[in-house]
């Protein structure tokens, strides 16, 4: 079993706070009709797709104090951009004062409880905490799509800049747990390829909109970012990601990836508890030298890829085609 610390899980539920803050922040201005204009995607407008990420946060609240509600809160409950912060400020207050009481103990605890169609599943608090941040940042990187195809500006929310400004020393966190990461990560990018195998040459480039406005740039991007921290672990500070026409078809992204994939599965494997607080030196492409932990860093990379995985899945949908599941504690089912 592995279980993360209560400074670590504390301190992912302090990110993905920092983090909602500040997605919201361009919400906060959009008129009426951007609000609610049908764009397509998994929950179809800015208004669907923040009460699905605000219901997430408040079912799995739910489910850690081991209640199981019937359903999400319905988009009528959060008719606009402040009754949604005003609520989504209560829930997080109310999971921050949960999490003041995390133990290794009660993060170790079985959590049982019956999904809305009636079947139990059971997981530990730890894990089920984990998903909820997990979930979170896949739904941003939606929301930051859909924004852009509003023609508005999204705002970072990436865990390293979050890092920057927290002020707290890295938790101590396990070889067990980041190599559980990057399988995660590993498993969901498997799950993304098989289900874009079958897309033709003109979706793969058709311009769509959102951050990378192709679905080839896109994940090209996610492939690009597990590339060029990778190159930084071996020493180098690439002064650019690759381009997406180096990838011509979704197969040969998935032939470049794989390889970039077991190159990460050896790195972790080799990284002892000890190495986690060491740092990682670089300098990024705007030429800045930076120095961060390594197990953050470890971190980060796989929460990247998680949110952009999400607009991966946007895409895909206004695309008509069928996007892959990657939540994070269906793995775990898969592995059981």
């Amino acid at each position: 079993m592995m279980i993360r610390s209560p400074i670590e899980i504390s301190k992912l539920l302090a990110y993905n706070r920092w983090a909602n803050a500040r997605m919201l922040e361009p919400v906060a201005a959009l008129s009426t009709e951007k609000w609610a204009r049908e764009l397509g995607g998994s929950f179809g407008s800015v208004h669907g797709t923040l009460t699905h990420l605000y219901g997430g946060e408040w079912i799995w609240l739910q489910r850690a104090r081991g209640s199981s509600p019937k359903a999400l809160p319905a988009m009528e409950e959060v008719p606009d951009a402040d009754a949604l912060r005003g609520k989504w400020r209560s829930l997080e207050d109310e999971i921050a004062e949960f999490a003041k009481d995390l133990t290794t103990p009660s993060l170790a605890r079985p959590m049982t409880y019956t999904n809305f169609v009636g079947t139990k599943w059971t997981y530990t608090l730890s894990d089920i905490l984990f998903d909820l941040v997990n979930h979170s940042t896949y739904h941003r990187g939606q929301v930051a799509t859909l924004l852009r195809q509003l023609g508005e500006t999204p705002v970072s929310t990436d865990y390293v800049r979050f890092l920057d400004g927290d002020g707290l020393a890295p938790p101590d966190r396990t070889p067990g747990e980041i190599v559980r990461l990057f399988a995660y990560n590993r498993w969901a990018n498997m799950r993304v390829h098989r289900a874009t195998r079958d897309i033709t040459p003109e979706e793969y480039g058709r311009t769509i909109g959102g951050s990378f406005t192709t679905l080839r740039d896109t994940l090209t991007h996610v492939y690009g970012a597990d590339w060029v921290w990778l190159e930084r672990f071996a020493g180098r500070s690439p002064r650019a990601l690759p381009k997406g026409n180096e990838a011509g078809t979704p197969k040969d992204l998935e032939t470049m990836w794989r390889e970039v994939e077991e190159y990460w599965a050896a790195l972790v494997g080799e990284v002892e508890s000890a190495r986690m607080r060491e740092r990682l030196d670089y300098v990024a492409f705007s030429g800045d030298a930076f120095s961060r932990p390594i197990g953050d860093v470890l971190v980060h990379v796989v929460n990247h890829s998680t949110y952009h995985r999400g607009q991966i899945a946007t895409l895909t949908r206004q695309l008509g085609r069928q996007p892959a599941t990657t939540d994070y504690l269906m793995m775990l089912d898969e592995r059981t």
